[in-house]
């Protein structure tokens, strides 16, 4: 857990109810951090026996910074005003009053736009007077798309006032056209924003490069954390050997490829890196595709000679395309060379796209590492804010996912349509050891959007990426501009 210890003085106390600092050890506060660094919890506490007991303010942001929740202790037991916001957008949406850990005062609830919705009294725990949400409603099927509704019933005396049941409704956005979600939060591993209480020392924060010979043998072991160990390694080495989760077979040949792996390649790799690792920022520009973002520090290292092969397939029955990239990358030369066939057994096209040199494809496989990196950056802004009105609009999530699939591929307009896709590629060396092979197709991380809008309309990054950056349409001629020629 990425955590700050703060100790805080004795005038932190003074704010409790009377008595309430009497007998209290110094009390603390723990900070834990999302992986880009803002806080998403703040706990007081104090340790009495060995353990923790929370004592004072107890609060939860959002990964951008939005309040989420503050809630009050006094001694282990919610304890004065505890406050619920909306999330996303920081607008309160419910306040109870406790004492010594059961409601005991006012509580209101306010609509995403700040209208007071309803208010009510309890007293020991127990409703006794004032408007609440009948508890058995559903009312919470239009959550992040057309807003809220509401079922609440009038109390008097503790009891329900029979046919005074009654529905509000407001309507509300998270998030605004035009409003992005901050690139800085987004991360290839599946950060969970849960605080998770367990012995796998890396469960909020992604281990350095030399920690990967750990995260295999927590896989290997089935160690607490093991999952978290596998989808780190994809972020850090580029690489995928299967879901080992899955099945002990599975584990057991994902690990062994690993172990050979690192043998091969991992573990030369920070050599390799000092050696002649570099920062290519032609690389780069294709790679953040236009928009104004910084170029990473960290370098790049590739092959010195190398191939890529990228593989797609779409459709069934009778209207399977299929298509193979290759760059060839020698000391003397580079190729790229595309096989596609447009038709279920119909015939296989060969195509090289010319001209293309040596830099074109360093540039092209030092950007597909940006991109790997950060998926993220493939996706055209546009599309993301339609796919996401599409979701607010139309009620059922798998309608605006199902009408982005059916879209062509950018590139491959003729017969590039994302239906059951499947890609999957690989580069190796010069000697035939692999190198990379894991394509992520979504992030992870602070975006505020539904679950749908992280991914990409094809699986994986680097297939859609080259073919938008060679497209079919592109033909040699005799304009002097670059294009694919027929063999």
């Amino acid at each position: 857990m990425i955590a700050r210890i703060l100790f805080i003085a004795g005038s932190f106390i003074s704010f409790l109810p009377d008595g309430a600092a009497e007998g209290v050890p110094t009390v603390q506060v723990r900070e834990r951090l999302a992986p880009w660094g803002t806080v998403v919890e703040r706990a007081s506490y104090y340790v009495k026996d060995g353990k923790e007991v929370e004592h004072g303010v107890e609060e939860s942001f959002s990964p951008d910074g939005t309040i989420e929740s503050r809630i009050r202790y006094a001694h282990g037991k919610e304890d004065g005003i505890c406050e619920f916001f909306y999330e996303g957008i920081g607008t309160k949406q419910t306040e109870i009053s406790y004492v010594a850990g059961m409601e005991d005062g006012p509580s209101r609830a306010w609509t995403p736009d700040g209208k007071l919705l309803f208010q009510g009294n309890w007293e020991k725990g127990e409703i006794q007077d004032g408007w609440f949400e009948e508890v058995s409603a559903s009312s919470h099927e239009g959550y992040h798309r057309n807003g809220e509704e509401w079922k609440i019933v009038q109390w008097k005396n503790g009891k329900k006032v029979p046919g005074s049941d009654r529905v509000a409704k407001a309507s509300w956005r998270t998030w605004t056209p035009g409003k992005l979600p901050d690139q800085k939060m987004f991360i290839r591993w599946n950060w969970s924003s849960i605080a998770e209480r367990s012995t796998y020392p890396f469960m909020d924060r992604l281990p350095a490069y030399q920690d990967v010979p750990f995260l295999i043998n927590c896989i290997e072991k089935k160690g607490e954390g093991y999952e978290e160990a596998s989808d780190q390694l994809h972020a850090l080495t580029r690489m995928q050997f299967g879901v080992p989760w899955q099945t002990d077979p599975e584990r057991t040949a994902a690990t062994a490829n690993w172990r050979a792996w690192w043998e091969d390649v991992g573990k030369h790799q920070p050599e390799w890196l000092t050696q002649r690792g570099v920062r290519d920022a032609e690389a780069w520009d294709l790679a953040r595709r236009g928009r104004n973002l910084p170029m990473p520090e960290e370098p790049l290292v590739i092959p010195e000679s190398y191939v890529l092969k990228v593989r797609f397939r779409s459709g069934d029955y009778g209207g399977i395309t299929s298509e193979t990239l290759t760059i060839q990358r020698r000391q003397d030369g580079a190729e790229l060379i595309r096989s596609f066939s447009t038709g279920t057994g119909g015939p296989v096209a060969e195509e090289r796209w010319q001209p293309f040199g040596v830099k074109d494809a360093d540039r092209v496989v030092r950007a597909l590492g940006y991109l790997i990196d950060r998926p993220w950056l493939l996706n055209d802004e546009a599309d993301i804010e339609r796919r996401y009105w599409a979701a607010e609009t139309k009620d059922p999530e798998r309608e605006s996912f199902g009408k982005w699939c059916g879209d062509k591929l950018k590139g491959r307009e003729s017969y590039g349509e994302p239906y059951y896709p499947e890609v999957d590629f690989e580069l190796r060396d010069g000697g035939g050891k692999l190198w990379w092979n894991a394509d992520p197709d979504r992030w992870h991380g602070g975006n505020p959007e539904r679950f749908n809008q992280t991914h990409q309309p094809v699986p994986g990054t680097v297939f859609p990426f080259l073919a938008a950056l060679y497209p079919e349409s592109m033909r040699l001629d005799n304009s002097g501009k670059p294009g694919w020629k027929s063999r």
